[in-house]
Parts: C-alpha cells; structure tokens; sequence
C-alpha cells in the first residue's frame, strides 16, 4: 500500500464522466490514496478546439478558481488549469493512464497541494 501511494500521487490520469459524476470525462490530478481511494483535482481546459481562450475561463483564473499551467509544463493537448475543487473517494482502479504520456512538472505539484484544498 505504501508504494502505491508514493507511486501515483501527483501522478495525471483520466477519469469518465460516470465516476466522476460529471457532465463529462476529464484529465485528473492525484492528490493523495489511501486504501485504494483517492482524492483528486480535475483539470479544465481553458482554450477550445480552435485555440482561442475562453473568456469565462479567465475569471476564475482572476477569482483563484483555476490554477493555470503553462503549456511548457503540462503535456496535455490543449492550454489548462488544474480547478480548485476536490473530489473524494474516487477508487484508485477507475483512473486511466496514470503516469503515462501525461506529466507535470515537478514545481507546480507543490502549489497544487498547498493552496487548492
């Protein structure tokens, strides 16, 4: 259990709209595991398909709603923020491709954790 937990936390994944209850799936921050169920942050994407920023996506950045990580050091495919809300006791299993082709970087990870409670 004490790998597990060291091994995915501050890990990103995907996670469906049914387990998340949510209108629809999203990119994922692990925050913490414990007994094979985790707390997590989801990200919201702040520009759309075209590229343009969504303007409404800007106030909550303005409000401290939305943590933006610039592109550089987040490798999903479009411009995104990690939102503020936390959901809990999603299980661990539910999560896709943690760790895979999806990173941040290291010095974000402490910002995250510290004030997006």
């Amino acid at each position: 259990m004490c790998f597990k937990k060291r091994k995915n936390v501050g890990k990103v994944g995907w996670c469906d709209a049914k387990t998340l209850g949510l209108s629809r799936g999203h990119f994922v921050y692990i925050r913490s595991i414990k007994h094979d169920k985790c707390d997590i942050n989801t990200f919201s994407s702040i520009e759309d398909k075209s590229g343009k920023i969504e303007l409404p996506k800007v106030d909550y950045i303005k409000k401290g709603l939305l943590y933006a990580v610039p592109t550089a050091d987040l490798t999903l495919p479009r411009f995104s923020g990690v939102d503020k809300r936390v959901i809990k006791n999603i299980p661990l299993g539910k999560i896709k491709h943690i760790g895979g082709r999806y990173s941040i970087k290291k010095r974000h990870k402490w910002y995250i954790k510290k004030y997006l409670k």
